[in-house]
């Protein structure tokens, strides 16, 4: 599920839902908690090779595609895709980000900070991860002079995170 939030896994299992896994979450993951509930999966069936992969850790402390690249599973259009809507949506979302701040709106502060942690993770954005749990974090405790300092580092981190994604699409995602 998306959006999810500490206790959101109870709630779901609580109405009724069979299993829990939100994202991002990776192939193995995903292999285990259906292999719980369907008929033998043989995970190593689903195994191919990740285009890419060996090459993607070779700039981990700005961007670790290793993640992205399993769940595109091969599919280079996908993963072009997905890396398009990465580069689209995080500056939208900034924006929305800088209207509640100057609105002191600290709850919408908080849900759009929480939108971002999912997509960073998979993409291996581990700092704009970070950033965005402490922002939804402080949000949340009505800290407004940490979430403005916050948001001002998230923005520093992800105009680093943009320049990796652009250089990994003009390379054919192997970075």
């Amino acid at each position: 599920t998306a959006n999810a939030m500490q206790g959101d896994r109870d709630r779901c299992l609580e109405v009724g839902m069979n299993d829990y896994i939100s994202k991002p979450f990776k192939r193995e993951e995903l292999i285990a908690l259906l292999s719980r509930w369907l008929p033998a999966v043989d995970a190593t069936e689903t195994s191919r090779p990740i285009p890419g992969s060996e090459s993607s850790a070779s700039n981990t402390q700005i961007l670790d595609l290793k993640n992205i690249l399993e769940i595109a599973d091969g599919d280079m259009k996908f993963l072009v895709q997905l890396t398009e809507q990465m580069l689209n949506d995080i500056p939208d979302t900034m924006q929305r980000m800088q209207d509640a701040l100057n609105q002191k709106d600290l709850q919408t502060m908080a849900q759009e900070a929480h939108s971002i942690k999912s997509s960073a993770a998979t993409f291996g954005a581990d700092a704009l991860e970070t950033l965005s749990s402490l922002i939804e974090q402080h949000a949340l405790d009505k800290d407004m002079m940490m979430v403005k300092k916050l948001l001002s580092e998230f923005e520093r981190a992800w105009h680093g995170v943009e320049q990796e994604l652009k250089r990994a699409l003009s390379n054919d995602m192997t970075v």
